[in-house]
């Protein structure tokens, strides 16, 4: 995965000689919008969803393109309040079990933003390790190699990389969003972007 101003694209990472990348996903961002939206394609350039949070908030939400901001979100990502390690939770309605809500747990397991782990029900579901130390200060966006379980939505890769990338200089004050409780009301006053 390569980051340039807010743009990336997603490729598959060869794995035998010879093996060339082959785009899967590309995300544009709107680097003057203060809701820091992204809008995340398919490799022929069709519009998938759009990613942005609120103007002053933390928390993220990703949309069908086209959708009203106060529509209900495919996804709400939620950064939350870890020093110094990526801590986040990625709340998707699981289409396969009725929409029950699933959490995806992305947990940083150093200092240095190297290696991330993200869990699903207790189990490990991906592995996102950043290729170079020291890329990110000599002017060389940082590049990730991703390794995810079978069955995994791949759509949620760039979906988590995009906030890591967000998030690699700062530690973010924490998300408020704790999940789908409350009443449908409450949960739309919390998705209003």
């Amino acid at each position: 995965m390569s980051w340039t101003r807010g743009d990336f694209t997603i490729s598959t990472f060869p794995t035998e000689p010879g093996e060339v990348e082959s785009s899967l996903f590309t995300i544009d961002g709107e680097l003057m919008s203060l809701s820091h939206r992204r809008r995340f394609c398919d490799a022929s350039g069709l519009p998938l969803f759009d990613l942005c949070r609120n103007k002053t908030g933390v928390t993220w939400f990703a949309r069908l393109p086209g959708a009203p901001d106060n529509s209900e979100p495919i996804a709400i990502v939620a950064p939350r309040f870890y020093p110094l390690k990526d801590k986040i939770d990625v709340y998707v309605r699981n289409a396969a079990a009725n929409g029950e809500e699933e959490v995806l747990q992305v947990r940083g397991l150093d200092v240095w933003k190297i290696k991330t782990h993200v869990y699903l029900n207790g189990n490990l579901a991906m592995v996102i390790e950043r290729k170079t130390k020291l890329g990110i200060y000599v002017g060389k966006g940082p590049e990730w190699i991703v390794q995810v379980a079978q069955g995994l939505d791949l759509l949620l890769v760039p979906v988590i990389i995009s906030i890591m990338a967000y998030t690699m200089y700062d530690t973010t004050s924490g998300s408020s969003y704790t999940g789908g409780h409350g009443t449908e009301t409450d949960r739309r006053k919390s998705m209003h972007v």
